[in-house]
């Protein structure tokens, strides 16, 4: 577990979500903005990850809600505790977009990803995300 956590406002999300949705790639930024959130949201300085890569992106353009998903790679200097905390899942990342147009962390999905409550139903099936029985 991090030694620290920030407080977390974030609301699960409403399951009644419905489509249609889209789904697009993050740019760069956005990118850039997931890594310094994560890395936020884990207590730990950014330069703990070499990389993030886009995993999912959902936008539902009739209200603006958007969804991510993304995935970062460890850098050979992170923390022990974040190298074992990052297996099953620990290396994802869930962001939501809030109604002013910023993205915020939703949480660490963890295994089986395909069965995080994180994510709506409804995104969860757009991105083909199964979950085992």
């Amino acid at each position: 577990m991090p030694p620290c956590h920030p407080d977390i406002s974030y609301v699960a999300p409403d399951d009644d979500v419905s489509g249609p949705f889209e789904s697009i790639t993050p740019g760069r930024a956005t990118l850039r903005e997931f890594l310094t959130l994560y890395a936020q949201f884990r207590c730990v300085p950014a330069g703990d990850f070499t990389t993030v890569y886009p995993v999912e992106e959902a936008l539902l353009p009739a209200t603006g809600q958007a969804w991510a998903m993304a995935s970062f790679t460890l850098s050979r200097d992170a923390p022990f505790w974040l190298a074992v905390d990052s297996q099953d899942g620990g290396r994802l990342g869930v962001f939501a977009m809030t109604a002013s147009g910023h993205w915020e962390v939703v949480g660490i999905p963890h295994a089986p990803v395909g069965c995080t409550t994180l994510i709506p139903v409804a995104i969860r099936q757009l991105w083909n995300m199964v979950c085992p029985e």
